[in-house]
């Protein structure tokens, strides 16, 4: 097991290889499954998988895909995982572990994970930004630093990947008129002031807040 130093966070543990979640939480019962499978359905039956942030990418003519990471903490330790293909058979495994996680411990990881796309990680985060994210625990304050800084890498392994997104828009997006105009500008004069005015507009038409959303409809 390794370790990382989180700008303002503090060192995470990073498996030297991948964790099987279904082993870990099998000490939980106690030799009451043989299998690490089975042990971690019963732990998400239990209500102990905490989805911390879902994306989703929708292109034309393409189904949606998403994916979402997930948090799961045994103790003072907190795992967090990223939801597996269900289609590869793959299973539950855990990039990276937080002690005595608090809210602010997943908004500091996710900033840097998006700022080598995961790679520290052992994982990709993004291929392209979303269309949709799904949060009540991530401020859009940091998606929008978060999906900078991914953008910002791949500029830096591929110049030109400001322009591009700009200009690619994705399906959901193309109708969105402020994200088009932002678009537009930064394809027009790539400067630090279009760049951001991009990822704010871009931020505010794909974040989605659950809670607030249930709270407008009950209200």
């Amino acid at each position: 097991i390794d370790t990382r130093d989180v700008p303002n966070l503090g060192e995470v543990w990073l498996p030297g290889a991948p964790v099987d979640l279904g082993n870990v939480v099998m000490d939980v019962y106690d030799g009451e499954f043989s299998d690490g499978a089975e042990a971690f359905k019963a732990f998400i039956r239990g209500g102990h998988l905490q989805t911390l942030i879902s994306f989703t990418w929708e292109e034309d003519g393409a189904d949606p895909f998403e994916s979402s990471l997930e948090i799961l903490t045994i103790g003072a330790r907190s795992y967090l995982t990223i939801s597996p293909d269900e289609p590869s058979d793959q299973e539950w495994e855990a990039f990276v572990a937080v002690d005595d996680a608090t809210p602010d411990s997943w908004e500091a990881l996710l900033l840097d994970m998006c700022s080598e796309n995961g790679e520290m990680y052992s994982m990709e985060l993004f291929s392209s930004l979303p269309t949709r994210v799904d949060t009540v625990a991530i401020a859009p304050r940091y998606i929008l630093s978060g999906f900078y800084s991914y953008l910002e890498w791949d500029e830096a392994r591929s110049p030109g990947a400001w322009i591009t997104s700009a200009e690619y828009l994705p399906g959901p997006l193309q109708s969105n008129v402020s994200v088009g105009e932002a678009a537009r500008r930064l394809v027009a004069d790539d400067t630090k002031q279009h760049r951001f005015s991009y990822v704010s507009t871009y931020v505010a038409a794909v974040y989605h807040d659950p809670s607030q959303e249930l709270a407008v409809v009950a209200s």
